[in-house]
């Protein structure tokens, strides 16, 4: 059963990951490779004659705030802005390492979808430190695609994908940007989602953390204490925003300007 709750998983994500080649064009994807599996990317390129920088937009499977549809709009708006905007398919979650005997016996607990950003769920489907390690190896090809691209570097992420950026935060052999925007960050699992208050307070870029209310029950038990963290350690260019239920097109929007205004007030 638990080999067939992991093929679900894969078909989930692998299903998100083909709306980058069923609803774009082959020839507008840049492949990027995580370990034997290709992944895609789709580039917005800035309608501004001084564009910003590269913003790197990693999409949600799923309907969250960054879902493909969402995070279309988004970058869409973002390159009216002046940034070059760089889609991530959510698939390269699913580049997992071979599985050891110890993680095998935990498969039984894996959740079998998955997870959203609105659900309030027990387990993921991946375990944290895989998910870390793939994302670790993952980045610096992302951000080597644009290499000749001027400007200044931010990273837009939701959910899980948010706080696996948090936690890469102190490693020295991961890209840093120059800023991060993190939207309802959470990880399903205790011991990691309590450490997301520290890691986004200590992160070495500027955090612009955006929560919704209809955010799930693991995001919305750390957006207090993220903000509270933020202070208590005097956190340079930390804006947290609580914004309200939000969908489609209107939350895009909204997600924009929340970006843009911040960005601004960076200087940039």
């Amino acid at each position: 059963m638990r080999f067939f709750g992991l093929f679900v998983i894969l078909l989930g994500f692998q299903a998100w990951a083909d709306d980058f080649t069923r609803q774009l064009h082959s020839d507008d994807l840049n492949a990027v490779m995580l370990g034997e599996q290709v992944h895609y990317t789709y580039e917005v390129d800035a309608k501004t004659p001084l564009p910003i920088g590269v913003s790197w937009l990693f999409v949600t499977d799923g309907k969250g705030k960054l879902s493909f549809a969402a995070a279309r709009r988004l970058a869409d708006e973002l390159s009216h802005k002046g940034w070059h905007v760089v889609m991530v398919s959510p698939s390269w979650m699913t580049s997992s390492p071979a599985v050891t005997s110890a993680q095998s016996q935990n498969n039984e607990n894996i959740a079998t979808d998955p997870i959203q950003p609105w659900q309030s769920v027990k387990t993921a489907s991946i375990a944290f430190p895989d998910a870390r390690a793939q994302l670790q190896s993952f980045l610096p090809q992302l951000v080597d695609l644009s290499r000749d691209k001027a400007g200044f570097r931010m990273f837009i992420a939701e959910g899980m994908a948010a706080s696996l950026l948090l936690a890469l935060g102190q490693d020295l052999n991961t890209p840093i940007p120059d800023a991060l925007t993190i939207v309802s960050p959470f990880w399903p699992e205790a011991t990691v989602n309590d450490t997301l208050p520290e890691l986004s307070a200590q992160y070495p870029a500027p955090v612009l953390d955006v929560a919704y209310s209809s955010s799930n029950n693991w995001s919305r038990a750390t957006n207090i204490a993220r903000l509270i963290q933020a202070n208590v350690q005097i956190k340079m260019h930390y804006r947290q925003r609580q914004l309200p239920r939000l969908v489609g097109r209107q939350a895009a929007d909204w997600l924009s300007g929340e970006i843009v205004g911040w960005t601004r007030s960076l200087g940039w």
